[in-house]
This record gives C-alpha cells, sequence and structure tokens, in this order.
C-alpha cells in the first residue's frame, strides 16, 4: 500500500472582528505592509502562537529594510524604518480557527445537489459555498 496523506485539518487566520476583512496572503516580501481584504486569498497560519506573532508585527506598523550610503563616513548602511499605522487597533482584530476536513468528489456533488434542492438559488456556481454549508 501506498502512504496515506495525512493533511493538517486546523489553521489560524486573522481577521477585524468590525470590517471582516482579513490578512490576506502577502504578494510581497514585506508581509507588515499588506492592507487587510476581503477579496483576496486570506494568509493562513499553522498555529495560533505564529497567528499572533504576525498580528502583532501587523499591530505595530509598517517596517521597511532601508540602504543608504554616509559621505561623511563613505561607507553604506543598512537599518530598519517603522511607519506608524494608526487605523491598526488591536482591540478590533481576531484570530479565527479555521477547521478543515477531506471531501471526496461524491460527497462535494452530494452537498451541492441538496443545496439545490433545499432552495439554494440556481446562481449557485459549484466551487463556492454560502454560510450554511459544512466542509
Amino acid at each position: 500500500m501506498g502512504k496515506e496523506l495525512t493533511l493538517k485539518s486546523s489553521f489560524f487566520l486573522i481577521r477585524n472582528g468590525v470590517s471582516g476583512a482579513w490578512l490576506p496572503i502577502a504578494k510581497q516580501r514585506n508581509k507588515t505592509s499588506t492592507p487587510l481584504s476581503t477579496s483576496l486569498p486570506p494568509r493562513l497560519f499553522s498555529s495560533f502562537g505564529a497567528a499572533k506573532q504576525a498580528l502583532s508585527w501587523w499591530i505595530a506598523g509598517e517596517f521597511y529594510h532601508i540602504h543608504y550610503y554616509d559621505p561623511a563616513r563613505t561607507s553604506e548602511n543598512y537599518g530598519i524604518q517603522k511607519r506608524e499605522r494608526a487605523e491598526r487597533i488591536i482591540a478590533e482584530m481576531e484570530i479565527l480557527e479555521i477547521l478543515i476536513r477531506p471531501v471526496s468528489f461524491a460527497e462535494r456533488e452530494k452537498l451541492y445537489t441538496s443545496h439545490r434542492k433545499g432552495g439554494q438559488s440556481e446562481s449557485h456556481t459549484p466551487g463556492t459555498l454560502d454560510s450554511h454549508s459544512e466542509v
């Protein structure tokens, strides 16, 4: 027999409890400058501690690496610059645990079929779930 595929069953995401926007996957290297989103995929963390640490850095502000030349010393210097972000309020933020379970194609089709029969609008697109779906 082959190896069983083991999937992690829970992840954590950071969300603003007031606006509902979450911290998305950062396309750039600097993750502290990423604004909250409701359209981009959420950034998932493998542990509560990792999400908590990322939230503390994000709340603290935007951090940038800087590189400059000092003519008085005739040398190159490196450092970190911080930009405060007053609109980021820790009391509005929350860390949510997301539970995931594998669903076979047959189970998925059965789930969507039962939703359509149970009053789901015909415009429901397979691959998207409403707030009443269980996955």
